[in-house]
């Protein structure tokens, strides 16, 4: 008979994870020392074997569930199972079909369509001028919250993940102008995941982007073999830009932000 357990377990959660690494980059990265004091994991399992795994991030501001797995009825029956341990306000990220599973004890306001794509062709980045593009820290904090003001509000920068390294940026008169970062990123388990990635409207359609972007990926790959990012499925010019870059679209999931009735 399957049953839920709530699993701390990093070499169990592993060997299940990395049967797909690039659909569980997040979950795997989230592993690591850095990130994993801040994240709850469930399975669902049958004689000690894990059929389905469900892996809570626990940020302040917002918990963010992730429940990414092929086989729709096994993690449907682990998320029926885990729904009393859920908090009553969280974001999540959720296979196709999953979020029916939620829909008698939570409120689901969807926001999109999403897509995994994975960095499958590195050596475009090497095409790519990265003059001029610098790395940022905590001194460059102030520059990198009124871009997001601008150009990316409401976006899910942590300005702990400064402390990675992994944050680029390109300033023109003084100003920054495009940036890009990190979500996850692990050299112990060989896996980042891009994040927190735009321009200034104002400086859009110049190449920035692709500058930033290719710049972090050249620094990662001397950290990480597999690098992935999350793109909103309707955001033909991010994924042209990623595709130019060298990534493919791997898999599709749902996001939505869920409230208990």
């Amino acid at each position: 008979m399957r049953q839920v357990i709530q699993i701390r377990d990093k070499t169990r959660i592993h060997e299940y994870l990395k049967k797909d690494t690039n659909l569980h980059i997040y979950e795997i990265g989230d592993l690591d020392d850095f990130f994993f004091n801040h994240t709850s994991w469930w399975t669902l399992e049958n004689e000690n074997e894990i059929c389905s795994l469900a892996m809570l991030y626990q940020s302040p501001d917002l918990p963010t569930l992730l429940v990414l797995n092929n086989n729709v009825y096994l993690s449907k029956e682990l998320v029926t199972k885990l729904l009393p341990y859920l908090p009553h306000r969280f974001y999540c990220h959720l296979s196709p079909e999953l979020e029916s599973a939620f829909s008698n004890n939570f409120s689901l306001d969807h926001h999109g369509l999403h897509l995994k794509m994975i960095l499958k062709n590195e050596n475009i980045l090497n095409r790519v001028s990265i003059k001029d593009v610098v790395e940022l820290d905590v001194a460059n904090l102030e520059d990198i919250y009124n871009l997001y003001q601008k150009s990316y509000p409401g976006n899910w920068f942590d300005q702990r993940m400064l402390e990675t390294g992994m944050y680029y940026g390109l300033y023109i008169d003084s100003n920054l102008v495009s940036i890009a970062g990190i979500h996850v990123y692990s050299p112990q388990y060989g896996v980042a995941s891009l994040g927190n990635i735009t321009t200034h409207p104002d400086h859009r359609g110049k190449g920035f982007a692709s500058k930033v972007t290719a710049t972090l990926c050249l620094s990662l790959l001397k950290k990480v073999n597999i690098i992935g990012l999350n793109v909103s499925a309707q955001n033909a010019g991010a994924i042209s830009c990623y595709e130019k870059l060298g990534f493919e679209k791997y898999a599709n999931y749902n996001e939505y932000m869920l409230n208990s009735i």
